[in-house]
């Protein structure tokens, strides 16, 4: 529904800093395959968020 979608877009807003500093950080701590991976996996989330 689109109030549910609202409330997850609050949490996103109000989490996103440290969400994404989190990542960005578990990112860095990957190398080659397993970061292309990894972006790839967060790519798919991001994208289904979106829907």
């Amino acid at each position: 529904s689109e109030h549910r979608q609202a409330q997850v877009a609050n949490l996103v807003a109000q989490n996103s800093g440290d969400f994404f500093a989190g990542v960005k950080t578990w990112l860095l701590g990957l190398e080659g395959d397993d970061r292309r991976a990894a972006l790839k996996q967060l790519d798919s989330v991001l994208l289904s968020h979106r829907e």
